[in-house]
């Protein structure tokens, strides 16, 4: 008796880290109601008759082990009536799709005609696939009553399982509960050469034909990117309502744009500026089709039309800037009001270019021409400020004369010049 509590104790002991460890059995973790007929050999009051009976018990769970109270009644050819109480304990060894096999030990009292007699169990229990809430469980033990007294005894009967179960291994589940929601779905992408950075932990470009080798549930909320060569690249969050299936967009065909203009210019396709470099030139990509390319600086403001072909270069000129001439009345050095609309437009075109305003004088009086065309060139300036354009890009030169082919009356005037642009000499 006392080998076999201390071996009850040990299986007790056992149990919790066996279970922490992950072992191969997933105990029911559920009420266990049976009912079963014995036929034992070996055991009754005179000993040696072969004994029948019927029993029942129920079990609890605690930890790994299924602790049962078990009562039997039975007799045997003598006839010689017999009841058997136990407390005997089910310590799972072996889980499958096929059932589960347990070691069985248990201590208890059997009640014979004559007096009461210690038990002591030990065996194996099987129970059958249990998909449902009942299932078959055989057993058979060796039962040790005392006075030399022994008996092999086999049972088999019906189990009954209530409140929560243990799941068993994914590998080992046959079925699926149909309340249950879909499992997830991985991410599916085509094109199939595509590939798929997986974020921490994993931290590397996989193959998208990969991602089928591992577990959906583990990509649940990822966000992940998606690259092909020759397709717009893609960012993915996998939902909790399971996977996504991605097609990727084919990128468009692209040439490029080579624009001739002037340094300060600014060239612009829609929303986007491109930069111009110290040789006037700006060089991007474009999608094959019609383009249309807005250049602006100088004081001017236009629109080159063109087509781009999928692995050529268009070339664009951008015409130059013209210089603005502004008319003044006769010894008046007053920007006149009619003039001020042009001078903002002008601003408005300016870009990053630097001005430069000359003012033209007759011969006649040239000193006092001159002093007025000095005049009228500083009014110029600070109207163009005003307007808008960096005082630090407008630069005001020494009046001249006119050149000897003026037409007559066009002495007073103001012109304002781009210093990027190939100007015609100042008169």
């Amino acid at each position: 008796m006392t080998s076999l509590s201390s071996f009850l104790l040990a299986t007790l002991c056992a149990s919790a880290p066996a279970h922490a460890a992950g072992a191969a059995h997933a105990p029911e973790s559920a009420v266990v109601l049976v009912a079963r007929v014995d036929g034992s050999v070996g055991l009754s009051a005179a000993g040696g008759a072969p004994a029948a009976g019927l029993g029942v018990s129920a079990g609890l769970p605690f930890g790994a082990v299924q602790l049962n109270a078990d009562l039997g009644l039975g007799a045997d050819l003598a006839p010689t009536p017999r009841i058997t109480a136990l407390l005997d304990a089910h310590l799972p060894i072996v889980s499958g799709a096929k059932g589960a096999l347990s070691l069985t030990a248990g201590l208890g009292t059997g009640w014979w005609v004559d007096a009461p007699r210690p038990l002591a169990r030990v065996g194996v229990a099987y129970d059958g696939p249990a998909p449902a809430d009942r299932g078959l469980r055989a057993s058979l033990a060796w039962q040790y009553g005392g006075g030399g007294a022994g008996a092999v005894i086999a049972g088999v009967g019906v189990a009954w399982r209530a409140g929560p179960r243990v799941a068993r291994p994914a590998s080992l589940v046959t079925e699926r509960d149909p309340t249950a929601p879909p499992p997830p779905l991985p991410l599916l992408v085509t094109p199939a050469e595509a590939m798929v950075w997986l974020p921490h932990p994993v931290c590397e470009w996989v193959p998208a034909s990969s991602l089928g080798d591992r577990d959906p549930a583990s990509l649940l909320g990822v966000t992940v990117q998606v690259r092909a060569p020759g397709y717009l690249p893609a960012d993915v969050t996998l939902d909790a309502a399971g996977g996504r299936v991605l097609s990727l967009t084919p990128a468009p065909a692209y040439g490029s744009v080579v624009v001739v203009a002037f340094p300060g210019d600014r060239v612009r396709i829609g929303a986007s500026v491109f930069p111009i470099a110290p040789d006037g030139t700006a060089v991007f990509s474009a999608p094959e089709g019609p383009v249309a390319v807005e250049v602006v600086g100088g004081g001017r403001s236009v629109v080159i039309d063109g087509a781009v072909a999928a692995g050529y270069a268009l070339w664009l000129r951008a015409p130059v800037p013209a210089p603005l001439t502004l008319s003044f009345p006769v010894g008046s050095a007053e920007v006149p009001a009619d003039v001020l609309p042009a001078l903002r437009a002008y601003v408005a075109a300016l870009g990053d270019h630097q001005l430069r305003i000359v003012g033209a004088y007759a011969s006649e009086e040239a000193e006092a021409n001159r002093r007025v065309a000095s005049a009228r060139a500083e009014a110029v300036a600070a109207a163009l400020v005003a307007a808008g354009a960096p005082a630090g890009a407008v630069k005001v030169l020494s009046s001249t004369k006119p050149p000897k082919d003026a037409l007559e009356g066009a002495h007073g005037y103001v012109r304002v010049e781009s210093l990027s642009a190939s100007a015609p000499e100042a008169p």
